[in-house]
């Protein structure tokens, strides 16, 4: 349909879905093969937006599915790094033992 202004290919898929097949066998065969042709060039642009419609739709449900493991996943390494770090404070207190008096830490500490 190259050449063709867009409007005179609208109205020809316009009158071609229009008419039955029978009127169509009365046009002259020029004109029938024209119109038919816009027909198919209305449908496959009609099939093309659907299909990339249906194509964003997939892309946009797998984008959501893949946010909500990867907040799954955020979660797990969130709760095991706290977790850690609940066992590196009890593993290195950094002040006095009570009662005793003596340092707790296990950092090692600098003597000049």
């Amino acid at each position: 349909m190259d050449g063709v202004a867009a409007g005179k290919v609208t109205d020809f898929a316009g009158e071609a879905d229009a008419s039955e097949a029978a009127d169509l066998r009365d046009f002259v065969p020029v004109k029938r093969i024209a119109l038919v042709a816009a027909l198919t060039h209305r449908a496959r642009m009609w099939v093309r937006d659907d299909l990339a419609t249906m194509f964003c739709k997939r892309v946009a449900m797998k984008i959501k599915k893949a946010k909500a493991e990867l907040e799954q996943i955020r979660l797990a390494r969130r709760e095991i790094v706290e977790a850690l770090i609940a066992t590196s404070g009890r593993c290195c207190c950094t002040g006095r033992s009570a009662g005793t008096g003596r340092r707790c830490s296990t950092w090692p500490t600098t003597t000049s």
